[in-house]
């Protein structure tokens, strides 16, 4: 079977007609170019998806939404990695919130690279991913470092996670982080 690729020409038209389709269902312009920029990162062709990426971060922020929008949306790890991307250069804590359900992805690689921006963006939505992400054996040692850093941070609690620890260390500091956790759950 042949896979016929799509000219420059036809995406160009077919993201002619969805600008098009999107001002006339009320978005407003900077709205539609955001849904273009989305639809285009996630093209086969690099040439395509490199501008949309740097087209994305020169909108930054008001990019957020609709890119977690996009991202909770798409079923395909590859295509969830591009939106993962933008996020990581133009995410801010707001975006916390919409993020943390995806530290469950069925797959590792997604689930180590949403722990990682709850760490670096992680605010109170960000705390039971984090410490879940400590028993996850398909995570980085390194990235469990980094998420009890950014526990210590949101929560003042001192339950240090280091990749050298024993086995059983690194079950209590486990342990010592869920305890804490429903402690904190049963206050509320």
């Amino acid at each position: 079977m042949v896979r016929l690729m799509p000219t420059f020409q036809t995406i160009r038209e077919t993201i002619l007609v969805m600008l098009v389709s999107l001002l006339l269902l009320g978005c407003s312009p900077q709205e539609a170019k955001i849904e273009s920029l989305l639809q285009q990162l996630v093209e086969d062709d690099t040439s395509i998806n490199q501008g949309a990426f740097n087209a994305l971060l020169s909108i930054g922020e008001k990019a957020s939404p609709a890119t977690v929008m996009h991202l909770k949306a798409e079923k395909s790890p590859w295509k969830q990695h591009y939106y993962l991307e933008v996020l990581a250069k133009i995410g801010t804590e707001s975006i916390t919130k919409d993020l943390a359900p995806l530290a469950k992805s069925e797959d590792p690689s997604v689930r180590e690279f949403v722990i990682e921006l709850l760490t670096k963006f992680g605010n109170q939505h960000a705390i039971e991913p984090l410490i879940e992400s400590l028993s996850d054996q398909k995570i980085e040692e390194s990235i469990k470092e980094m998420a009890t850093k950014r526990l210590q941070t949101l929560t003042g609690q001192n339950h240090l996670y280091k990749a050298d620890m024993t086995g059983l260390e690194k079950i209590k500091t486990i342990r010592a982080w869920h305890i804490w956790w429903r402690g904190k759950e049963a206050e509320a």
